[in-house]
């Protein structure tokens, strides 16, 4: 009866048949299609999740990168300062030694003060001997000064590397 209903309006069989066939084929095509938007979504959500993951890291290597650049800067200010105090104290060392020298020339001659000149020399030798220790402490100073910055300097040329890559990296996706 119902092929006879079919028939009647101007259907033929094989035609419902076909496209019964063709319904069935477009709506799996339309399945794979939502598959492949969903996969696709997926894709964009995890591509997007990793960006701002980037954009989180270059952040807190930006911070870590002043950081190390107001730590460079304090040290190479101490340094600048250990510089400026270690040439006064040679400057001072110098006009000592050459104080030690005149008294030592002016000893030979003075025997009415030769007591009070051997005190001058003595005290004199010792204010040379405190500077010599001095300017020793200052340029052991200055050396382990010069080894943090050189360190500081090493650890800002990698956080600085490390910027650039993630950065082209960043820009790539």
């Amino acid at each position: 009866m119902r092929y006879l209903f079919l028939i009647f309006l101007g259907f033929s069989l094989p035609a419902c048949i076909v496209s019964a066939k063709k319904f069935k084929l477009v709506q799996e095509e339309n399945i794979q299609l939502t598959k492949s938007q969903s996969e696709c979504q997926t894709q964009i959500n995890d591509l997007r999740d990793e960006n701002y993951s980037n954009i989180d890291e270059i952040n807190f290597l930006k911070e870590d990168n002043k950081r190390v650049k107001n730590q460079l800067d304090s040290l190479l200010t101490l340094y600048k300062k250990k510089d400026s105090d270690l040439q006064t104290a040679q400057k001072k060392l110098s006009g000592l030694e050459q104080s030690y020298k005149q008294l030592g020339q002016n000893a030979s001659t003075e025997s009415n003060n030769a007591s009070q000149t051997k005190k001058q020399l003595d005290e004199a030798r010792q204010r040379i001997d405190d500077l010599e220790d001095e300017l020793l402490d200052k340029g052991d100073d200055l050396r382990e000064i010069q080894t943090k910055l050189d360190e500081l300097q090493e650890d800002y040329e990698i956080l600085q590397e490390k910027y650039e890559r993630l950065l082209r990296e960043t820009k790539g996706n």
